[in-house]
């Protein structure tokens, strides 16, 4: 496999479309066994981008991407965790929205270094980091857990898709160890 330019920096709101493209290809290959067809398939790249527009353009979270040899190969969305149980979070718990990696892209380290950019960045607003994960998903579960993520016991049911619940996992990570390792 030939090296590659890898450029993380955050997004702008110009890069809504390209991230919204990167999202449904990366939903479409990555959960062709978890997802219905036909809701992958419905999954609108308008209605993705003005998502994109609004959460890049506004304060709750900071969104960063990968751009290899100018095209954006993945990206991630980091902020506050406001789905993880009290009882279980540090003083500065944080919450990876979304890390979704272009299939043309995966197994080339990108994802990894997604996290830790991310993670710099925001190592003055988190101790620690949480994600939900597909329970069905062994692919993204082998992903976190060999970046050393925990499962945290705690499993939670969400309709996806409509009038179809999924269980989700929750992994989490200190963001000191992100960052060494």
């Amino acid at each position: 496999m030939a090296a590659i330019t890898l450029l993380i920096r955050r997004a702008k709101a110009s890069d809504a479309p390209s991230i919204a493209w990167v999202h449904i290809s990366s939903w479409r290959a990555a959960y062709a066994s978890i997802l219905s067809e036909s809701f992958l398939a419905s999954l609108s790249l308008k209605d993705r981008t003005e998502r994109w527009e609004k959460a890049i353009t506004g304060d709750f979270s900071r969104t960063h991407i990968a751009l290899v040899d100018d095209v954006l190969a993945g990206f991630i969305c980091i902020g506050p965790a406001t789905e993880v149980p009290e009882d279980i979070t540090g003083q500065k718990p944080g919450f990876i929205y979304t890390l979704y990696v272009h299939p043309e892209y995966w197994n080339r380290s990108i994802g990894t270094e997604l996290i830790r950019e991310a993670s710099s960045d925001m190592l003055d607003d988190y101790d620690e980091l949480f994600l939900l994960v597909f329970a069905d998903n062994h692919q993204g579960k082998r992903f976190y857990e060999s970046r050393g993520f925990s499962f945290r016991n705690v499993v939670l049911e969400k309709e996806v898709e409509p009038g179809c619940l999924h269980r989700e996992e929750l992994y989490s990570k200190k963001v000191g160890d992100i960052l060494i390792g």
